[in-house]
């Protein structure tokens, strides 16, 4: 006796109507993609994921609404004996400065030009000073990496500008924007690579598990 079980029909049906299951699955395959794209997905905020006091204090923030921005920092040092105080030093900040402040986006600039910075602008040993600035966006997904690398642009190229101009210095950015910038294009590269051998891998494993191309193809499509 035949089993009467549902996935034992709907075997048979699909046995003896191939076409029509092939085109049917298909088709559903690619209308639920479509919807399934234009629902979208819900994420929590990142508020949302923690609990107790601690959840409550990053909602409180959350709901403030505080803008939101990427800090950024240059470091200017001197090489050899040059202090924070040469002439040097102070013509590079000041050269800085007034390149960042003509960027659009460029923001909360801290100097050790200003006595009100200069607490958190020098170091101790009054060899390095920097100067930080933030930048507007956030790095919470690709296309967010993608944007912060295009923001990064210009502050990039001005603090390149200036360690030209002050060979005798070194001048150097760092933060979440320059930083996506200098490695986002390689991290992006190594993604797409890095998932060429699963899909290659994962094809393998579905060939010796089932035996057959199409078989294994399947899924893997899907």
């Amino acid at each position: 006796m035949q089993p009467r079980n549902l996935a034992a029909r709907a075997g048979r049906w699909s046995a003896t109507h191939r076409k029509t299951a092939i085109i049917g699955w298909i088709l559903f395959a690619v209308l639920a993609t479509v919807i399934g794209g234009k629902i979208g997905q819900k994420n929590l905020e990142p508020s949302a994921m923690g609990n107790g006091e601690s959840k409550r204090g990053d909602t409180i923030v959350a709901d403030a609404d505080f803008p939101e921005t990427i800090g950024e920092r240059v470091l200017i040092q001197g090489k050899g004996s040059i202090k924070s105080d040469d002439p040097a030093v102070t013509a590079a900040v000041h050269d800085v400065v007034s390149r960042l402040d003509k960027i659009d986006g460029v923001q909360d600039i801290e100097s050790p030009l200003n006595a009100k910075d200069r607490a958190n602008t020098v170091s101790k040993d009054g060899r390095s000073v920097v100067v930080n600035f933030s930048l507007p966006g956030k790095y919470e997904t690709v296309a967010d990496g993608v944007n912060l690398e295009k923001i990064a642009d210009a502050p990039v190229a001005a603090v390149a500008a200036v360690q030209q101009a002050h060979p005798e210095l070194r001048v150097e950015e760092y933060g979440d924007a320059s930083t996506q910038k200098a490695l986002g294009a390689q991290q992006r590269a190594d993604e797409a690579k890095s998932m060429q051998f699963s899909l290659g891998g994962t094809l393998l494993i579905l060939l010796l598990a089932f035996g057959a191309a199409v078989a294994a193809g399947v899924p893997l499509l899907l």
